[in-house]
């Protein structure tokens, strides 16, 4: 697969769209009209001239949901990123198995998403925001917000996937606890215990045990073939499982407060 067969936008229908739409679109924009639309992906360019620069600029108002929420104009500014989006597939390809459409679908994102309002530099704007976008959904880059850092309680993942800060405290009853607390209160699903505790076992075999947070999460490139499921999926449902173990950050004081004494 590549980055075009996942995104499911070719060259062929990406002219069609232009040709069926830009007299749509140019009626509106001046710049368009004038620059017409024979060389989308030239305007990406860093020669692209003003007006191929406010042209990109209009298309990305178009394709942004808050904008003119215009599929059409989303899948053609989608189509001229495609080089860099394969560039991006190309660099982060450890990240996932299923790298192309995972970037696939975090161009669509992104792209829908653009600040148009903000931002008048389109073409560096999606792509350092896609490989922002990707690193973060990988556990890598800064966290998205909120996150478990700003949950009430943010030692979760130091409690987990660290070493206790009390060298008498077993690490390993530690976690037990947490996880059966989860299943026992309904917090979260048994499965979510496994999947937890395979997390923790693979980042603790981790030479570059360095940030609890990093480690865990890049175990999902190791487990999501093991489990039958993409690192995308372990990735998220580990999240998800820390979050609502996070969120009961009292509860889970008091029950390990009694195993720090």
């Amino acid at each position: 697969m590549s980055v075009e067969t996942a995104l499911g936008v070719s060259y062929e229908t990406a002219m069609a769209i232009q040709q069926g739409r830009w007299l749509d679109w140019s009626a509106q924009c001046a710049a368009m009209a004038r620059v017409g639309c024979s060389d989308v992906r030239g305007w990406l360019r860093p020669g692209a001239g003003a007006d191929g620069r406010r042209a990109l600029h209009r298309l990305a108002f178009l394709a942004a949901i808050d904008g003119g929420d215009d599929v059409d104009a989303a899948k053609v500014l989608a189509w001229a990123m495609l080089p860099a989006a394969c560039r991006i597939a190309r660099q982060l390809a450890d990240l996932d198995p299923d790298i192309d459409a995972f970037v696939a679908s975090q161009l669509w994102i992104e792209v829908r998403r653009f600040n148009w309002r903000d931002s008048r530099q389109v073409a560096g704007t999606l792509s350092a925001s896609l490989r922002r976008s990707l690193l973060r959904e990988s556990g890598i880059g800064a966290p998205r917000q909120p996150e478990l850092d700003d949950t009430p309680w943010p030692v979760l993942l130091e409690r987990l996937a660290g070493e206790p800060a009390n060298e008498h405290l077993d690490s390993r009853e530690v976690l037990l606890r947490v996880l059966d607390w989860g299943v026992e209160s309904g917090t979260i699903e048994p499965a979510d215990r496994v999947l937890l505790l395979d997390m923790v076992d693979a980042a603790h075999a981790d030479p570059r045990h360095r940030s609890p947070r990093r480690v865990l999460f890049g175990t999902s490139t190791l487990l999501g073939p093991q489990l039958g499921i993409t690192p995308r999926s372990v990735r998220r449902r580990g999240r998800r499982a820390l979050d609502a173990l996070a969120a009961h950050a009292d509860e889970l004081s008091e029950l390990l407060d009694p195993l720090a004494s």
